[in-house]
């Protein structure tokens, strides 16, 4: 059951909504092409991964609460780096849509 208020008007329902696409630009996808900076982008990501498995593993170790509260620290500056990579990896790897077209990403 999907209530009325919920459906557009085209299909039956209330909802003044109306789809409209947005025409990708011509080079919109262009840095998918720079291999060069693609590969230093995956091995900035990398040693973030690394980095970060590396602070989990000694945030584990931890045997003392001061030991295991600076160790998890460092985990949360390693987990940040790793999110700064993976957005810096992503316009190289995955091609932009209508979301970002339309500022929603």
């Amino acid at each position: 059951f999907i209530d009325r208020k919920c459906l557009p008007v085209e299909l039956g329902g209330s909802k003044a909504f109306k789809y409209e696409y947005v025409v990708p630009k011509i080079n919109e996808n262009a840095c998918m092409g720079d291999a060069k900076a693609r590969v230093v982008a995956e091995r900035t990501f990398g040693d973030a991964v690394d980095a970060y498995e590396c602070a989990t593993r000694m945030w584990l170790k931890g045997s003392s609460d001061d030991v295991s509260m600076n160790a998890g620290h460092g985990r949360d500056s390693a987990r940040e780096a790793v999110c700064v990579a993976a957005d810096a990896l992503d316009p190289y790897v995955r091609a932009r849509t209508l979301y970002h077209r339309l500022g929603f990403i």
